[in-house]
Formats: structure tokens, C-alpha cells, sequence
């Protein structure tokens, strides 16, 4: 994501207000790297156009539009205009003539005015009296027009609005009684040169064969619509009205001039009602400024339509600058032959907001091979499912049994539609893109859109832009076993297309797309806000993204769709193994899914998911979503569930029993609300634990009776808790494959254990640190394992959910605190730990290395960069006892030229650049503290700098990283991290395959690498256009077979 990425360019006019006025807590629509603004204003932005209404005051105008009984033409004109002031009030000039100027200076306007009250008092007293002297009436008013003009760049247009033949251009001796003006004979300096035409008695007035018909009226409007009035001089600013060399220019028949080079006037005619003859309708056509600047109607709701869209043209339009570029998302690493394979990259297309997954292969130490092209799935063979809220469907179905949903449920509705199959001809077939096996088309979708009048437009997406909506939080994730093209054979992707797609391996090992999306499941209930506060779903969001403005300007935002992490897991291999998933939808909504992806059922021995036919996957890939309506109590659930077995019949103190009563459970926090978070905020802080199979997750896996996928086993909700809960992590004590305990923090900045040590009914939670305001915890902790039951639970604080945490300096930090599981908790307070700090040389971070006392210290903490906005929003990990983190700073930059100049044409410029950079720190987790040749450690350059014995502890990147670490697999099922969840400090629940069930557990060694069994370090950058991937190397000490004393320091 380029740094010079601006999204949200746009040119104004009348400076009318294109931002929305949404409070800053609300949650960002756009990824902060992303938030990059340009906003041009001035030059014809700042100078108000004059709008000049020449309203028909004709006698006839008290009749009613259609010559039956009703509101006169006067009346309904009246009203339209008085709307249209109140629309755009003080942000036009305003005139107004009429025609017969009845009611003089009071009603007629010699001159324009922003005070709108004053000319809604003006139109209310029009009165109809005479004839229609549209000629005549309009060459005078004209010249008012051209004299009145006090800028090179301002805009002119004049609106008429009659309801009938044009006369008393002349007057024959019948109507010479009126001594009002003629025509005639014309000889102007501006106009020119013309003969009158024959006067021609009528008993409603005399007229001109020339002046009052045909093109009598365009002689002068066409001229004022190209030929410059001010051709010597200077306006008002004192600029020449020839142009100034600061005007945007353009170049016109091979020549560059001042775009405002040229100062003109267009004419819109309105014929309004049925009086009007052929003549009288040819005439009107003829005096547009152009063909589709006439428009005729005979009532008031298509006057003011017609209007409206006038000024809806005179508008200016948004238009947008993007960029591409790879994004944030942590590279998913997928295997061959226990070596890594390739990294699946996220590139980002803001332009299109879409994304690509490259394959880039990796050598042996993780760095790309770039002597190798990268290589991208295919989208041939995709299919859709969309879970209804009332079932699920394939896409198919939905199209054929139009009774299953209609356009209400996608907010399709449109009165004027042709007919009221928006959503299933055009909604529907432009998001899934894959319909009865045949790729949709954009183009035949737009085209019929605009036939048809459907409720919007629909955009086309170039064919490499179309393929996977974009993916900013979401989790790229692959797993299985390698029987198909020695890579994992699946691959999972959530994006903000609002689905989730589901890969599988090709069988060759070459092959060119290595692997094939074959379905994508769309949680269309998925309940959440419209961005304003209106409740609404995920379906009826859908349009939004299909529209041809989507992600280009505020009106038209950025949408998070299916924004959260997911975690996949792999049952154990010994048995039937089945492989299953539990995603969160992010800033996209307010709730989760769960869905199988591949393998065996576990009760069944059945293939499952996309290891079976596709007949099967509208029954056998869905596993639950979360409830909606008045049991949904979630906030948006922002982050990524856990998945990870427990025991239901459990007693406290005991030993599991593992043979019997074990759930595959999912753990997912309640999330954020969609207002930032205040002392007053009502969002609940709360664990959901819920059943994931239905099965008996002991070996053998069978069906229970008392239970189904989808069943809430436990809601925890944290004691004092504030704000809404992150999202967990999981801890299994001794290693048996039954967690333990949990532990999350929530907004407000406090930290909490829950535990599972015993029956549903009997869970609990207890805080076990009190955070100090302006701290929030929005990501997941990090656990370190001692020894007796004490661990150090290792988190950050920081913010990105909300708009305004995009300027936020509010001081964060990093924290680990001492957790004996052991006792019931005893809360730490930020006063109570040890500070740590860092120092910056030559490049590299140093930690000081204070001493912790554990009679007096209940843990360590350090402060983040002061001022600098530096944050901490993604989960830390664990390299032996070194916690890792990567921080993330932005720094926003704000600018206006020719902010107040004297010159109101020349454009004010507002830029707004938001740059990032991020850290990435290593920490000893004992004390906080520095780093030694004891330690674990990242070697951030081929010979990082020893300062008085300790190595550098955090170096500073441009852009934001992403990082991985990723083990060499181990024949030794014990100390295998390359596939399993669960960590050597007994941290859990996230992706992998699962162990067997352990009766005889042993803690494997998390102070040094066993056997050279060290991983690396895979990193990404975002806004890197060439490397995407990168890996760093780790080092630490070996481990040794001696047994040796442990000293009581080392356990704090």
C-alpha cells in the first residue's frame, strides 16, 4: 500500500459539502495506511455560480398543467423552485426574471444574491397576467447576465420555465396598445446581425416568425453558450478575463490556454404543461444550450425531478487516485516436502478495491526466489453459497426460486425499475461472478442496469480485478496434507467482496494456478450498521460495492465485509481427520461462522466439505453461524476466534478425564461497538465458548445427543469489564490437549483470565491487571511459561478501529504480567511493574535491563514512542522466552495551498498523506528487559551491533510490517511447531493440526532450540511494489542433554 496512495481525490463546486459529517468515533471505513486525501476546491469551486430563473408569468400559468381541475402551473412552479432554494441555499447566486415582470422590483431580481429566504419571498409572489415575450425577455436579461459576471472562472446558467408559444416579439396594430418593447431588426455588438420576420397576428398575442419560433430563441442562447462575452479587461481579482497563468490550463485545436479563458452562459429550458403546440415545443428544444437540455413535463413531481437533475449536472463529479501495491496481510507460508513451498501474498488494488493472491516460491531460509514468477489460483470453477439467515443456498438456487429472497432483501427497490429483478439479474450475478457455470459479464450487467433503471448503476472490473473483492484483515491461511501437488491441499481467504473463499490444491505439482477456488460461502444475514447507525445486513450492503463511485469518495465509502481472522484446525491425523474453521467478521458485522473445509467427518468416515462432491456442500461445508436479532448480543466482532478442546465434566483440582466428555470449542470475544467505546458505553465485555462439532472430540469422535454445532456452551463475562473484549488466547497447563484457561483484555485496557477448570456453570474469570485510560486492548496476549503454574502474560495496547485513533498520540505500552494459576488472581496495577526503556543507536533499539524483583514487581512494562502515535494492534509471539511484537506508527500530514488567496479561481488545494512505519521488537519476557547470548533474538542485519553485551532489541521499517514464524517440521510430534497450535509455552487454540490427546503429558523446553530446531522469521511489507516478502533469521542457544539446576531467578 504506496505511501503516495490517494484514495479520496475530489473537486468541488459551489463548495457544497461532500464529506459527510459522521462523528470521529465511528469505525474507520478505511484502512489508516490508506487514509490519503486530496481535496481541490477554489477556482470554480469557490466562485458561486449564477443561476438565473426566467419563469413564464403568463396568464396561462394559472391554469393547471393538464387543463383539468388542480394545483395552476404558477402554484406547482412556485413550489419546485422554493424546494430547490431550500436544497442549495446560500451556495448559488441567485436571480429572478419573468417574463411580463409583473409585481416589478419586488418580485424581479436586477442583480444577484446568496440569500435564499429573500428569493423564496420573490418567487412566492409571482403573479400571471400577459403574454409570453420568451424572446424578447430572454436578449434583455442577457445582457444583465454578461454585465454581472465578476470572475474568469464563474459559471453562468439560466433556467426557463414556460407553458406556452412564444410572442410579442412585435406587435401587430391589434396589440400596439401595450407599448411594450420589440425586436425587430437586430444589429448587436455580441450577437450580431438579423432581420425580424413576419408579425403575425394570434388573439393571444402577436408574434415574429422569426423571433418567436424555430430557432428564435436558440439565435441567442447557442451564441451565449460559446461565444466569449469578456474579451478585455481584468475581473474582479484583477486577473486578465483571458486567463492567468496559474489557471488549470487545457489545450484547445492544438492550443494551451486558461481553462477560463472563455466566459460563457448555458441555457436549460423547461416546457411545462399541455398548452404548448409543436411549434411552441420545437422552439423551446431549439433554445437549449444543448439537445439534452430540454426537458418537458406536465406535472409538479418530474419538475422538480428535472430540476433537480440540472443541478445535479452542475454538480462537479468525484474523481479518484489509487494505487497498488502489497498489502498488510501476513503472508500465509504453505509446505512441500517439509521445506517451505511459497508464500501466499495479498496485492492490494485500491483502485478497484480488490485483491490477487501471488505465490511467490521460497528458498530453503525463506527469502523469495525471484528468479521464479509468481503464480495466482484460478477462479474457473468457483461456486457460491449464501447462507439466507433462513438457509443456505447455492447462488443457483436463489436465481431459480425467486420466493427464497427478492429485492427487499438486498435493498434492490427501485419504483421506476422496468421490472423488479434487480437483485437476481444484476445484483446477484455481479458479486458471485460465477453463475450455472458460466463467468458473468460487467458489461451486459451495466448495460442492463441502465436499460432496465434499476435502483443504480453497476461498475465494471477489469478481468484481473475481478476475482476476490479486497483483503486487508482478513486471514490468508492453508492446511492439510500434501497427497495433491505436494503443497497443502487447502487454502482459506476472507475478503471484503463479503465471502469467504475456499481453495483446493492442484494435483500437479507445476501446474500454473496452484490452486483452484471452488467455493465461496457469503454470510448474507450477517447483521451490522449502514454506516450511519441504521441497522442492516450484509446483503443489503452489496450494492453498495457494485456501484461505480464504490470506495471513491465518502458518499460512497470503503466497506468492511468479512474483515475478521479466522482460525483453521485440522483434527488429529490418527483418526478421521476432519478440517474445520471459525471466522469473525471484523468491522463487517456482529457476529461469526463456522464452516468445514475438508478431510473426513470424524463420527462418520465420511469425505466432507470440498473432499466430497460438490452436491454435498450445501448441507456438509455450512457448520453455524451465530444467532441474529434479539439474541445477538455481540459487538462487531473484531479479530479471530480460537478454536481448541476442552472438558465439560471436569473437577477443579482433578486431572482431566480425557477418553470422555472433550468438545471442540470455539472461542470467540464479544467484540467492539460500532461508536468508540466511553465510560457510558453499554457494550457487553464478555467470552462466548461454543460447541464447534457436536462431537465427542475424544478419540472415536462421535455424535452427541445433547448437543449440536452451533450450541453456546458458556458466555463468561469479565468482572469490571469495559468497552468490549478482544480476542482470546487459549492455554492448555500441562500439555494434554485440553485447555485450560484463557486469558483477553478489553478497551478499557485491563487484562483478564478465564477459567475453564471445571463445568460450564462453574466458569469464570477474575482480572488480573487494571489498565490505566487511553490503553486499549484490541488484539490478543501472548503467554510465556515458568514453571509451578506461573506464566507471563505479554500484550500491547493501541487502537486502529476508529476513525480518530487515526491522529491518536495518546501514550501506549507493552506489558508483561505475572499470572500464578495457582490462586484465584491478584490485580496488578500499572504502578506495581518494573519500567523498561528503549534507547536509539545507530539505527537499532536497546532495552534497558533493570532488574525485577518479584517481591516487589508484579511484571514489567515499557512505553511505546511518545507522541508518535505507536501502537500495538497485532498479537505478540513468543521465540523461546523472547516475546516478538511489531509496532505501527502513522504520521499524517495535512496541507492547503492558496488557502484564503485574493484570487478565488485559482484552486485551493487540501492534501492530507498518511505515512506508516512500524517496529519490530524483541523482548526478553523474564524482566522486559535487553537481550543477551542467553537469549533468543532476531538477527535484523547480518551482524547486528553488541552494545555492553546486549543485542538490539527492535529496528524501525518503513511501511507496516507483517510477520510469521515458521518452524522446520519435526518427526518428533512434541516439538513439531511447524504444524501444531499449541506452542511450547502451552499457548493455543489458533491454526495447525492438533496432537492426539495426551494421558502422560510432558512440557517440552521453551528456553533454548532442540536439535537446530529454529525457525525464521517471514515478514511482509506493506506498500512494497517489488519485494513482498522477506524472512530474518533467528538465533539462541542450542539446547543441551546435560541436566542442569534451575536457579529461582530464572523463574521470574
Amino acid at each position: 500500500m504506496s505511501n503516495n496512495i490517494k484514495p479520496l481525490t475530489k473537486h468541488t463546486l459551489f463548495a457544497l459539502a461532500l464529506f459527510p459529517l459522521y462523528a470521529g468515533a465511528k469505525m474507520a471505513d478505511t484502512p489508516f495506511v490508506l487514509d490519503n486525501q486530496a481535496v481541490t476546491s477554489g477556482g470554480s469551486g469557490n466562485v458561486k455560480p449564477n443561476v438565473m430563473f426566467l419563469i413564464d408569468d403568463s396568464g396561462s400559468m394559472n391554469n393547471s398543467p393538464n387543463g383539468k381541475s388542480g394545483a395552476s402551473k404558477l402554484n406547482i412552479t412556485k413550489n419546485v423552485l422554493n424546494q430547490v432554494l431550500t436544497q442549495y441555499t446560500d451556495t448559488v447566486n441567485w436571480s429572478l426574471q419573468t417574463l411580463n415582470r409583473n409585481g416589478g422590483s419586488g418580485v424581479s431580481l436586477d442583480g444577484y444574491t446568496t440569500n435564499h429566504n429573500d428569493m423564496m419571498r420573490r418567487v412566492n409572489g409571482i403573479t400571471a397576467d400577459g403574454g409570453t415575450p420568451t424572446t424578447r425577455r430572454y436578449y434583455e436579461v442577457s445582457q444583465f447576465i454578461r454585465d454581472s459576471t465578476l470572475y474568469r472562472c464563474q459559471k453562468n446558467y439560466i433556467l426557463l420555465v414556460s407553458d406556452g408559444d412564444s410572442n410579442l416579439s412585435c406587435l401587430t396594430s391589434q396589440w400596439r396598445h401595450l407599448n411594450s418593447p420589440t425586436l425587430g431588426n437586430l444589429n448587436d455588438p455580441y450577437f450580431g446581425s438579423r432581420n425580424a420576420g413576419s408579425c403575425v397576428y394570434l388573439s393571444n398575442g402577436s408574434y415574429d416568425t422569426l423571433w418567436d419560433r424555430n430557432d428564435g430563441l436558440g439565435f441567442f442562447s447557442k451564441k451565449l453558450a460559446v461565444n466569449d462575452f469578456k474579451t478585455s479587461g481584468n475581473d474582479a481579482a484583477g486577473k486578465s478575463w483571458n486567463g492567468d497563468p496559474a489557471d488549470p490550463q487545457e489545450t484547445v485545436n492544438g492550443i494551451t490556454r486558461s481553462k477560463f479563458a472563455s466566459q460563457t452562459a448555458e441555457t436549460f429550458t423547461i416546457g411545462f404543461g399541455n398548452a404548448l403546440t409543436n411549434a411552441g415545443r420545437t422552439y423551446l428544444q431549439e433554445g437549449a444550450s444543448r439537445p439534452n437540455y430540454y426537458f418537458s413535463t406536465e406535472n409538479g413531481a418530474d419538475l422538480l425531478a428535472q430540476i433537480r437533475s440540472i443541478f445535479d449536472g452542475i454538480s462537479s463529479e468525484s474523481a479518484n487516485t489509487t494505487g497498488s501495491s502489497y498489502g498488510t496481510t501476513t503472508p500465509a507460508v504453505t509446505r512441500s516436502s517439509g521445506a517451505p513451498g511459497s508464500a501466499a501474498v495479498v496485492y492490494l488494488d485500491t483502485a478497484s478495491w480488490s485483491s490477487q493472491l501471488r505465490f511467490f516460491k521460497l528458498k530453503a531460509d525463506g527469502s523469495p526466489d525471484t528468479a521464479v514468477a509468481f503464480k495466482q489460483p484460478s477462479f474457473n470453477n468457483r461456486q457460491t453459497l449464501v447462507n439466507t439467515g433462513n438457509g443456505t443456498y447455492f447462488a443457483e438456487e436463489l436465481v431459480k426460486q425467486p420466493n427464497l429472497v427478492n429485492n427487499e432483501y438486498f435493498n434492490t427497490i427501485s419504483p421506476n425499475a422496468a421490472d423488479q429483478n434487480e437483485w437476481r439479474d444484476a445484483l446477484l450475478p455481479w458479486t458471485v461472478r460465477r453463475l450455472n457455470g458460466n463467468i458473468t459479464n460487467d458489461t451486459v450487467i451495466k448495460d442492463l442496469a441502465a436499460n432496465r433503471k434499476y435502483s443504480q448503476a453497476y461498475r465494471e472490473r477489469a478481468a484481473d480485478t475481478r476475482d476476490l473483492g479486497d483483503i486487508i484483515d482478513g486471514s490468508v491461511r492453508a492446511i492439510g496434507d500434501r497427497s495433491r501437488g505436494n503443497r497443502d491441499e487447502f487454502l482459506a481467504a476472507a475478503a471484503n467482496d463479503g465471502m469467504v473463499h475456499l481453495f483446493r490444491s492442484n494435483p500437479d505439482a507445476n501446474a500454473t494456478h496452484p490452486y483452484d477456488l471452488l467455493l465461496s460461502y457469503m454470510p448474507a444475514a450477517m447483521e451490522r450498521s449502514d454506516g450511519r447507525g441504521t441497522p442492516t445486513t450484509l446483503a443489503k450492503t452489496l450494492k453498495d460495492l457494485a456501484h461505480p463511485d464504490y470506495g471513491q469518495s465518502s458518499d460512497r465509502p470503503h466497506r468492511y465485509m468479512v474483515n475478521g481472522g479466522f482460525t483453521l484446525l485440522r483434527t488429529p491425523t490418527n483418526e478421521n481427520s476432519q478440517i474445520f474453521m471459525f471466522g469473525a467478521m471484523g468491522q463487517g458485522g456482529r457476529g461469526a461462522y463456522a464452516l468445514n473445509v475438508g478431510g473426513k467427518d470424524r463420527a462418520t468416515g465420511n469425505d466432507v466439505a470440498l473432499s466430497a462432491g460438490s452436491s454435498t456442500w450445501k448441507t456438509g461445508v455450512p457448520l453455524f453461524e451465530t444467532p441474529k436479532g434479539s439474541e445477538n448480543t455481540l459487538g462487531y466482532t473484531v479479530g479471530t476466534p480460537k478454536i481448541g478442546r476442552i472438558s465439560i465434566q471436569r473437577t477443579a483440582g482433578q486431572p482431566v478425564d480425557i477418553t470422555q466428555n472433550i468438545r471442540y470449542a470455539g472461542f470467540l470475544a464479544s467484540g467492539f461497538p460500532e461508536n468508540k467505546p466511553t465510560s457510558s458505553s453499554n457494550q457487553e465485555t464478555a467470552l462466548y465458548v461454543y460447541d464447534m462439532l457436536g462431537q465427542e472430540a475424544a478419540a472415536g469422535g462421535k455424535a452427541v445427543s445433547d448437543s449440536q454445532p452451533g450450541k453456546l456452551l458458556g458466555k463468561i463475562t469479565a468482572p469490571e469489564g469495559s468497552g468490549g473484549l478482544a480476542t482470546p488466547t487459549l492455554l492448555d497447563t500441562n500439555f494434554d490437549g485440553v485447555y485450560d484457561l484463557a486469558y483477553a483484555g478489553d478497551y478499557a485496557g485491563n487484562m483478564f483470565r478465564f477459567d475453564l477448570r471445571g463445568t460450564p456453570d462453574t466458569w469464570s474469570a477474575v482480572k488480573i491487571f487494571s489498565g490505566k485510560g487511553g490503553q486499549p486492548i484490541t488484539t490478543a496476549p501472548t503467554i510465556s511459561r515458568r514453571i509451578n503454574g506461573v506464566y507471563v502474560v505479554i500484550f500491547g495496547t493501541g487502537s486502529e478501529i476508529y476513525s480518530e485513533d487515526l491522529n491518536s498520540t495518546e501514550s501506549q505500552a507493552l506489558y508483561g504480567i505475572y499470572d500464578d494459576t495457582s490462586t484465584t488472581g491478584a490485580t496488578a496495577t500499572a504502578d506495581q511493574l518494573l519500567t523498561q526503556n528503549f534507547t536509539e543507536r545507530d539505527g537499532y533499539y536497546y532495552l534497558s535491563n533493570q532488574v525485577l524483583d518479584p517481591t516487589v514487581h508484579k511484571g514489567w512494562t515499557i512505553n511505546l514512542t511518545a507522541g508518535a502515535g505507536e501502537r500495538v494492534v497485532v498479537q505478540p509471539s513468543m521465540l523461546l522466552r523472547t516475546a516478538l511484537f511489531t509496532t505501527r506508527m502513522y504520521s499524517v500530514t495535512e496541507s492547503e495551498q492558496n488557502s484564503g488567496g485574493a484570487d478565488p479561481c485559482v484552486a485551493s488545494t487540501y492534501s492530507k498523506t498518511t505515512s506508516a512505519k512500524s517496529r519490530s521488537l524483541a523482548i526478553n519476557s523474564t524482566n522486559g528487559g535487553g537481550l543477551t547470548n542467553k537469549d533468543a533474538r532476531l538477527i535484523y542485519d547480518s551482524h547486528p551491533t553488541l552494545v555492553d553485551g546486549f543485542y538490539p532489541s527492535g529496528k524501525l521499517f518503513e511501511g507496516l510490517l507483517s510477520q510469521v514464524l515458521v518452524y522446520p517440521e519435526s518427526t518428533n510430534n512434541k516439538e513439531d511447531r511447524a504444524n501444531n497450535p499449541l506452542t511450547s509455552d502451552g499457548q493455543g487454540g489458533g491454526s495447525g493440526t492438533d496432537q492426539s490427546l495426551n494421558k502422560n503429558p510432558a512440557p517440552p523446553r521453551n528456553t533454548c532450540f532442540n536439535n537446530g530446531y529454529q525457525p525464521y522469521l517471514q515478514t511482509g511489507l506493506s506498500g512494497n511494489t517489488t519485494t513482498p516478502v522477506g524472512s530474518m533469521a533467528t538465533a539462541g542457544p542450542a539446547c543441551s542433554n546435560s541436566v542442569r539446576r534451575i536457579n529461582w531467578r530464572e523463574i521470574f
